[in-house]
């Protein structure tokens, strides 16, 4: 059981709350897509500052708990930091010495499915300890 001690109806905890969902939110849509077409570009996941914001909104959790409900928020904040810096590397189409985009195979389709989702059940544990 988590033992919030900050104060959960802060505007930085709404936001946090807020930017997880929608980074969640993402993630789920990309996996549909996945699922619906192998070769689906969802590329567009990808944003330049998305580990530095998914860092600052655990971080505004991690604040409002005690010392050893943090620690479960740490180790959800370092597991998706960890899969997105692997979704962010497996999601590009390759290419080809020359260049050439490529369709994205089957180990490489594996990795990004599992990576998705990764994300997705350390993301919906992190929520569950703001309600």
């Amino acid at each position: 059981e988590a033992i919030i001690v900050g104060d959960i109806n802060s505007a930085d905890s709404k936001a946090a709350k807020v930017m997880i969902n929608r980074y969640l939110t993402s993630v789920e849509e990309a996996r549909a897509a996945l699922d619906k077409d192998e070769q689906s570009d969802i590329t567009t996941l990808l944003k330049p500052l998305a580990i530095s914001e998914i860092r600052q909104a655990t971080n505004s959790i991690n604040n409002l708990m005690d010392d050893a409900s943090a620690a479960g928020v740490q180790r959800l904040q370092r597991l998706m930091i960890q899969e997105w810096y692997l979704i962010e590397d497996d999601i590009p189409f390759p290419l080809s010495k020359k260049g050439t985009v490529q369709l994205r195979g089957s180990e490489r389709l594996k990795r990004c499915k599992f990576h998705l989702d990764g994300y997705t059940k350390a993301s919906k544990e992190i929520l569950e300890f703001v309600p």
